[in-house]
């Protein structure tokens, strides 16, 4: 088995202290999490009807509400806790011009096309990109093309998902659970709850998800005003590492 990513002594010492402190709190915070996961799980079985629509695309019957949080879930998610973060400290504060870019595009393109393709979707009842493209091309070898290219990236962004769940597990744990089964205990789960609810219940769980994360940034934010000096920690950043918030960046 190879080398769990991220051990716990990487991380800061009075980081390891706090988590040590509060392993019951924090345990018992992932307990309802998983209880809460669970209910969901439950929930949006209940309405599959296992029929490849629903499969899919949920019978087109989401919504912007939930489509909106499934979305925001979806982009803050091991990506956003770990790895822009990741990013920034790594190459500076120039790195969140990227992120803020991206996400307005990212926001604009869906706005723009989205909405079209919902409504070619729901005309020709297609479920896939490879459907709609092979359709409008007239041509099998494109909905294979677009077969390939949606498995390399998924590939790609699934494991790194992983990887960040079995980082926060590692670490949540107090090292109890090592990275790699960490991994493993997420992947068989996420395997599982898709498998028998589909779409649906994604959409469902990255709703739960979304609400919490949307809570969490606004404590964050609240915090950083109210006890780390607000934004003149900024202006403290710049007087210790200068370059961290220059741009480019160190990188």
């Amino acid at each position: 088995m190879m080398q769990s990513l991220v051990p716990l002594q990487q991380i800061p010492p009075e980081v390891q202290e706090v988590i040590r402190n509060q392993q019951s709190t924090i345990l018992a915070i992932l307990s309802l999490y998983i209880l809460l996961f669970l209910l969901v799980t439950a929930l949006a079985r209940r309405e599959y009807t296992e029929e490849l629509t629903d499969f899919a695309v949920a019978s087109r019957q989401l919504g912007w509400i939930i489509t909106s949080f499934t979305l925001f879930a979806s982009i803050s998610s091991g990506v956003g806790m770990l790895g822009f973060p990741g990013t920034v400290y790594a190459a500076g504060a120039g790195f969140t011009t990227t992120v803020i870019f991206g996400f307005s595009l990212a926001g604009i393109l869906i706005w723009f096309f989205g909405r079209r393709i919902w409504v070619i979707g729901n005309e020709y009842d297609f479920v896939t990109p490879g459907d709609l493209l092979g359709d409008y091309y007239e041509s099998d070898l494109m909905r294979i093309y677009t077969v390939i290219i949606s498995v390399m990236f998924n590939i790609f962004y699934i494991v790194a998902q992983l990887a960040a769940g079995g980082i926060l597990i590692n670490v949540l744990t107090g090292g109890a659970i090592s990275t790699n089964m960490g991994v493993v205990i997420v992947g068989v789960v996420i395997a599982l709850h898709v498998i028998s609810t589909g779409v649906r219940g994604i959409a469902y769980f990255d709703t739960l998800n979304g609400g919490i994360q949307l809570i969490v940034f606004t404590m964050f934010a609240g915090a950083i005003i109210l006890h780390a000096g607000g934004l003149d920690v900024f202006t403290g950043i710049g007087d210790s590492a200068a370059g961290m918030i220059s741009l480019p960046g160190p990188a």
